[in-house]
Formats: C-alpha cells, structure tokens, sequence
C-alpha cells in the first residue's frame, strides 16, 4: 500500500476516533492501537502550533506550493514572507501577454523576480503556463492577428522555445496547455483540434527531460463538465508519449462541495500522476457566521487533503494566499465578490482554519510514519 494512502487512514481515523488498520477505520480484527492523538500531546501540540506546511509536507515528500504572480498580491512583502515560510514550490505564471507584449519582444523581468525570490527560499518552482487559448491571456497582437493554420503553429513553435529556454535548468515541470477547447479558444479555431498534440510534441523536442501536464477546470469530480474531455485528452497524448500528468485546477465552490470517494475515483482514473494546481474554496454561496463559514471551508480543505493522499496525489498548489488578492475577490467585477473568501489567509493575512486543517493532517501523519 502506498506509504502516503496508509498514512491518511490513519487521520481519518483520528478524526473519526476509532482504531485503524490498512483496511480502513475499525474494518479489521487486527486493528492497530492509533499514534497519541495530537490535542493530548504536548511536545507534539507545540511542535504543531510551531509547524509551516512546508516543514511536515517535506518528511512526507509533499509538495505544497501557490501562485508566483504579482497579481496574486506579490508587491506586498507580507506575502512573499508567508509563501517563504509555508510552500516548498511555486506555480510561477508565464501568460503569453506578459513574455511577449509585442511581436519579437520578449520580457521576462516580473518573472525572474519571482523565480529568485522562490529559489532564494529554496522552492521548487513549475511553469503555468506555455499555451492557453484564452483570449484574455494572449496579446493583441496575437489575438488580432489574421494567421492561418501554418503561420499560428509556427508562433506557437517559437514561443514554447523562447519560454523554456529562458527557465531551462531552473523549471523542468510545465503545463503546457490549459483549458483546451473552451469557447473562442484562438488555437482551436486557428490551428483545430490537434493544436494540443501539436503544442506538447513542440515542448518535447524543445525538453525531452521536462515533465508535461495538461491543466483544467471542473475535472476533479465525474460528474464535471470537463472530466471525460481531460480524460480523452490525457489518453491521446499518453498514447503518443507526450504527457506526464494532469492537473486538476479545483477551484471549488463552497455550497457544494466534492465528497472525498468521488474525488479519490476521479484522481485514480486518469491514470498518470495528478496535480492539484490552483486550489481554493469560493465561499459567497455560503451562509452564517464568518466562523461558521471558515469552519465549513476547512472541512472542504481537509476533504481534498485526505483525497490526495488516499490517491497518492503528492503535489498540491492553492490559488492565492490570501483573500484580498484573490481572483475571486480582484478587481471588483461581476464574477468577483469580497465574501469570495477562498484562500488559506483572510483579510488581514491571518491563517484561517483551513489552513490549521492542512497543519493538522500533515503532522499526523508524520506522528505516524516518523514517530
């Protein structure tokens, strides 16, 4: 059994007070006596109260990273600071419009900020993203461009060479394209349906060492509206040798959260590692009181958490580390709302209870597996 899956019974097991075993909480007769619950520990509870993610995730071989972007409210040191202290990796954010604002002009200055800072901290960092059709992300002069299927594969061949050879040696994993096939996606109707075969056999002979991933919204669940699309996607590509993992964005919506069976079956069945890679919990839908409503998002957090472990998903990246420079909460829009409230941090860059849940499981399972 996998190391990590067996740890995480043992924290569903903690949760739900009974003795565990490899089968699951008290589904066996040889059931194990449970490591000393953390609350009735004191050397632990202190080590816990002391603890980053990053220090109980790196015993375990867990990533846990967020968003290198100065969007995500990177001007402010207070977030750099916490990012430095709490994540191990970065998904650093490499749109199109920002490299290459202009035909044969590529700038990379906001990004080799960020990229130093991480590796100043010592983190991992991954690239998001090579190619996105999402008009919003790609300069006009791209976007507006009257190029037919020759000349856009022929951009699109450069610009994955100008990006992977300005982070070569310094970022090896990538996701190369994102959210294919959504409505007016430019590549799809410039190039077809073969534009995402096209863009990682492009990155492969430009990196044949990199890991690849393919990203997208609404797949972390069967029923999600791009689920079976991902799947086709994932298959394609593994077919042809083209692909190292998916990503599963999960950007979830609070009044309805994912049961944790469904988002283990849904991990297992894409079969090639998977990636949670812009995690957060859309809270506006939710009523009650602010404590009431972190309370019910850390569950969702711990939810996913325990997933991800029970699938052996190792890699997992929130969106944001703080409200107030969240997407959902910035700029004021009609998609945007400050009772949005998705991150691991509120408003005035306290931890919120979702993100002592994560603390919580984390040192758990390093309680058992390095007692």
């Amino acid at each position: 059994m996998n190391r990590l899956k067996y740890a995480s019974l043992v924290l569903s097991c903690l949760i739900c007070g009974s003795a565990f075993s490899v089968l699951g909480c008290g589904e066996s007769s040889t059931a194990l006596s449970p490591p000393t619950v953390l609350a009735d520990n004191p050397v632990a509870l202190n080590s816990r109260e002391s603890a980053t993610l990053r220090s109980l995730a790196d015993p375990l071989g867990i990533a846990v990273g967020n968003v290198l972007s100065d969007s995500y409210g990177w001007p402010d040191p207070r977030i750099g600071e916490i990012a430095a202290e709490q994540f191990n990796f970065g998904f650093l954010e490499v749109y199109w419009f920002s490299v290459n604002p202009e035909p044969d002009v590529y700038t990379f200055a906001e990004q080799e900020r960020l990229l130093g800072l991480a590796e100043a901290a010592q983190q991992k960092v991954f690239g998001h993203v090579i190619v996105w059709g999402n008009r919003e992300v790609l300069p006009d002069w791209l976007s507006n461009g009257r190029w037919n299927r020759r000349q856009t594969l022929g951009l699109m061949q450069n610009h994955i060479q100008q990006v992977m050879t300005q982070f070569e040696g310094r970022i090896n994993t990538w996701i190369v394209v994102n959210e294919a096939y959504s409505p007016g996606d430019f590549f799809r109707e410039k190039v077809g349906f073969d534009y995402v075969d096209q863009a990682f056999a492009m990155a492969r002979q430009q990196d044949p060492q990199a890991i690849l991933l393919y990203n997208d919204f609404a797949n972390e669940t069967a029923s999600g509206s791009n689920t079976r699309q991902t799947r086709q996607i994932v298959q394609r590509l593994r077919r042809k040798g083209l692909i190292d993992g998916v990503g599963l964005q999960m950007h979830l919506n609070g009044s309805e959260p994912p049961s944790q069976s469904d988002l283990v079956q849904t991990m297992r069945s894409y079969g090639i590692p998977v990636y949670i890679t812009e995690l957060d919990v859309d809270m506006r839908a939710v009523a009650g009181t602010q404590a009431e409503r972190f309370e019910q998002q850390a569950q969702i957090y711990q939810t996913v958490l325990q997933a991800a472990l029970e699938a052996g998903v190792d890699t997992l990246s929130v969106w944001g580390l703080a409200d107030p420079y969240s997407w959902l909460e910035t700029p004021p829009s009609e998609n945007t709302s400050p009772l949005a409230d998705p991150c691991f941090y509120d408003e005035n860059l306290e931890p919120k209870p979702a993100h002592q849940q994560w603390i919580d499981g984390l040192a758990a399972q390093n309680q058992f597996l390095h007692p």
